[in-house]
């Protein structure tokens, strides 16, 4: 039998699960609030930002603190690789082996393992930002791209050095295949992308207010704007809860919201999941307590096409929470 006749179906689930889009004939259960599971891991206090999985057991996450951690059995145990003292915003793995991690504080830094984490090597990243990377999105082991308040850069050679595509400020950059992207701005400008980052088209969205993600799902493309979200093939808005910072899509109707609330009294906020399966028609949400769970819920992934993962940072300890459907 061709050994390569095996590998395909291989390569192209894992980049359709990195790239999160959602078959249009995937079948699964209503998503329901009493699903949230608590879980009792070992993972160390932090405030992850971002978290990804590169199989149904093997997963990453980084924090506000430098943290990179990892997972071989989807959230129950994790080991830290590294803690090295300045903020992560994002990670990606475009297989098994092969990641990459933006951050950085007063400098900024492209961080590349080829080894499943074990090392990492670390490229200094010049005039992308002086505040924060707001995004990263890799097309592959060489071709990459990432974003911030200065400009967003390509590189073509793994991440070893960069060229800057064009200035202003971004704040966010996805791809939902090796041709089309989207890059937020500010003032409700976007640009994007149809031929793999070697040109962009500015566009102005139906608001004037700043965009902070970019959704793919399926043949629909959203950009969101505060506690809107906005189609931007047919320009319908969407009125999503104010506290949903971040949102994964399970598929065109179910969407799993995560961020916080502030509540009239207390001086922290309170860490919130929301759910729905009519793409925000109407939701459930759930409240967790800042002091013994999660003030702020700010790093979510697929495990696989029934379990999502979430990370929140609490005043004493990170809450693992599995949402199984």
């Amino acid at each position: 039998m061709n050994r390569n006749l095996l590998i395909l179906p291989l390569i192209v689930l894992f980049v359709s699960c990195q790239n999160e889009q959602v078959s249009p004939s995937q079948t699964f259960t209503n998503l329901k609030i009493d699903s949230l599971q608590t879980l009792n891991t070992n993972i160390p206090h932090d405030g992850y930002t971002d978290l990804t999985f590169v199989n149904e057991n093997v997963g990453y996450a980084v924090s506000v603190n430098g943290r990179i951690v990892k997972t071989t059995n989807a959230g129950l145990q994790w080991q830290q690789l590294e803690l090295l003292g300045f903020y992560l915003s994002k990670v990606q793995f475009v297989d098994e082996q092969t990641g990459f991690i933006a951050g950085g504080d007063s400098e900024f830094f492209l961080l590349n393992s080829t080894d499943g984490g074990t090392h990492w090597t670390t490229t200094k990243l010049n005039g992308v930002t002086n505040n924060v990377i707001t995004g990263m999105y890799f097309l592959n082991k060489e071709v990459g791209f990432v974003c911030g308040n200065l400009s967003l850069q390509k590189t073509s050679d793994g991440g070893k050095n960069f060229v800057e595509v064009m200035k202003g400020e971004f704040t966010d950059l996805k791809f939902k295949n090796n041709l089309e992207g989207v890059a937020t701005s500010l003032q409700g400008v976007y640009y994007k992308t149809r031929d793999g980052g070697a040109s962009w088209q500015r566009i102005q969205s139906v608001t004037d207010q700043h965009i902070s993600q970019v959704y793919f799902v399926n043949d629909k493309n959203y950009i969101q704007n505060g506690d809107k979200l906005i189609n931007i093939n047919t320009n319908q808005v969407i009125q999503i809860p104010s506290g949903a910072k971040k949102l994964l899509f399970l598929s065109n109707e179910r969407c799993i919201g995560i961020g916080q609330e502030y509540e009239s009294q207390g001086f922290f906020p309170f860490g919130y999941i929301y759910l729905t399966n009519n793409n925000w028609s109407d939701f459930e949400k759930r409240k967790y307590q800042p002091s013994s769970e999660a003030k702020d819920f700010r790093a979510i992934a697929k495990v696989n096409s029934h379990k999502t993962l979430i990370l929140g940072s609490g005043q004493i300890q990170t809450l693992v929470v599995q949402l199984n459907y």
